[in-house]
């Protein structure tokens, strides 16, 4: 098993955690964007705000690419399992 497929193995077996995690990055940005109505350009609050903002971004699209990865490849998965078991009832069929 290469490092790569460890650290994706080990990123998907935590894929219900990240749920919660993004329920908090939303709740997060919906703070932060009713109080971008509040702040005035070009002070040092605003200026917290955005970078705040880059970092909600970079977590959105850290963990909800994560989480939609590790989705699509469970279901992948699932499919080719099911695949297998319907080859292996044909098979039976046919005899």
């Amino acid at each position: 098993m290469s490092a790569r497929e460890s650290i994706v193995n080990a990123a998907c077996s935590q894929r219900q955690q990240a749920k919660p995690l993004l329920l908090v990055l939303a709740v997060l940005t919906a703070l932060l964007v009713f109080s971008l109505f509040y702040l005035e350009p070009k002070t040092p609050a605003y200026n917290i705000a955005l970078v705040d903002a880059g970092i909600l971004a970079v977590g959105f699209a850290l963990f909800g690419g994560t989480f939609w990865y590790c989705t699509r490849r469970e279901m992948n998965e699932e499919e080719t399992i099911g695949e297998r078991y319907r080859e292996g009832e044909s098979e039976r069929d046919d005899s």
